[in-house]
């Protein structure tokens, strides 16, 4: 480990870079330390990451950011007019308001 640590340092690179063009460099797609990461253990690295210690905020910090932007995303196309949830608030009913319901809605479009 002490000799990989090195190796960083005299490099001037950064863990951070290496882990980003291992993953995202189509020169080491196919190395095998970029396959045996994807294949088995980036769920123990993000695990690591996450569990209590220096890097657990930063990491729920990333997560709920792309929980948001994934569900943002998604609540944009469900509300657009092709997706069939369309409403126009301005016209909208007391009634038509007390009788909707998510479940009917998810069970119709099931």
């Amino acid at each position: 480990m002490d000799t990989i640590l090195q190796a960083f340092d005299h490099s001037g690179s950064s863990l951070a870079k290496f882990f980003s063009d291992l993953l995202t460099s189509p020169n080491y797609q196919a190395h095998s330390l970029a396959s045996q990461l994807l294949e088995h253990s980036l769920e123990n690295l993000l695990n690591v990451l996450s569990s209590p210690g220096p890097t657990s905020q930063g990491m729920r910090n990333w997560a709920l950011s792309l929980a948001e932007t994934v569900y943002t995303s998604q609540m944009a196309l469900l509300s657009h007019k092709s997706g069939g949830f369309h409403f126009n608030v301005r016209k909208v009913t007391e009634e038509q308001i007390e009788k909707f319901s998510i479940k009917e809605m998810v069970t119709d479009t099931v």
